[in-house]
């Protein structure tokens, strides 16, 4: 993008059964380091001074649980062509010694996805997810922890359903699948793909790529659209995609921006 010709416009490829998504959310990778005091357990009694960073960790998960419901609600976005409703999860943890499970662990980290959307301040998610912790801390003299970015994929972006683009793959959509798209299905549009870079260049951008069909024997692991594809879903995808190629290449830039939105 810095260094090769500019597009005038981008189709990432990912999947999304061929539905045309026209915004992505952003996110913070966040790690909390929920602080104890290491002491032998077995120690218990008036002077047991230990304190486990894993029950301590324990309370936090479960409060941004009740935490990620009020947030998405409070967050819903709409691109015009569907919902974006950002989510906390928490994808990892580490504490403790395994070798020492006698032991009240001294440290647990927690590593979070937070996402945000394109109506958001990006610092405000992790002001809202800093409140949420001492609010819970105020409750608890003994719970101590440290948040850290240490990954981010933000501003969160999108692209007005009236832009060219947008409009075009949606008409390609319609004829290649034989409906019109009433809405992207929830989900969609918190899934990470590369339409945010093209968006931070000013490029017009969707997300629209084949996903699902369906499951081959033995393979029940593969569960998940996206971790599978069928041969009618490439084709179908495939014919969008000469299409939408066929729309835009044929016309000159002068002809595109005289179009309303292009």
């Amino acid at each position: 993008m810095t260094r090769g010709p500019v597009p005038d416009y981008a189709v990432v490829c990912e999947p999304s059964s061929c539905y045309v998504i026209n915004a992505q959310a952003g996110y913070f990778f966040v790690k909390i380091t929920v602080k104890g005091k290491a002491e032998y357990t077995a120690r218990r009694g008036p002077e047991y001074r230990g304190i486990n960073a894993i029950e301590k960790a324990y309370a936090i998960v479960n409060r941004l649980q009740e935490w990620d419901l009020k947030y998405a609600e409070k967050n819903r976005y709409d691109s015009g062509i569907g919902i974006i409703e950002p989510h906390v999860n928490i994808g990892a943890i580490e504490g403790g010694w395994p070798f020492k499970p006698s032991y009240a662990s001294a440290v647990c980290n927690l590593y979070l996805d937070l996402c945000v959307t394109p109506a958001m301040n990006p610092r405000e998610a992790i002001d809202e997810l800093a409140t949420e912790l001492k609010r819970l801390a105020d409750h608890d003299p003994q719970l101590k922890y440290d948040i850290e970015v240490f990954g981010s994929n933000v501003p969160a972006t999108f692209t007005p359903p009236d832009v060219y683009l947008v409009q075009t793959c949606l008409r390609a959509q319609e004829l290649v699948l034989g409906k019109k798209q009433q809405k992207f299905p929830l989900g969609q549009g918190t899934a990470t793909n590369d339409s945010n870079v093209f968006r931070w260049h000013g490029i017009p951008a969707v997300k629209c790529g084949p996903a699902g069909g369906k499951l081959p024997p033995g393979a029940e692991e593969l569960q998940n659209e996206g971790e599978r594809l069928s041969v009618e879903d490439l084709v179908a995808a495939a014919k969008m995609y000469v299409a939408i190629a066929l729309n835009i290449c044929t016309k000159t830039r002068m002809e595109i921006k005289s179009i309303p939105g292009a």
